[in-house]
């Protein structure tokens, strides 16, 4: 996966071994996993494990539907603009 228009944000990490780690497990569950490094002001560098991308908002919340469903786990949207 990459970013794109939207995409499925499923966890936060400090330390990028641990998210491709689980990226990787989700790539191989089929999940276009990527990670991606943010800036977090007051709190440092994170490591974001995301799925996508999406190019409507309505794609995004269908999968995050299924994959919530399948995967037991909560995610979060997030549009190229944080809508």
């Amino acid at each position: 996966g990459h970013e794109g228009a939207y995409t499925l944000q499923v966890v936060s990490y400090e330390s990028s071994e641990q998210a491709e780690r689980f990226a990787k497990n989700l790539r191989s569950r089929n999940h276009k996993a990527f990670v991606m490094q943010a800036e977090v002001p007051g709190r440092g560098r994170f490591f974001r494990v995301r799925i996508g991308p999406f190019e409507v908002r309505k794609d995004a919340l269908d999968y995050q539907a299924s994959f919530e469903r399948d995967e037991h786990m909560h995610t979060i949207v997030v549009g190229q603009t944080n809508d």
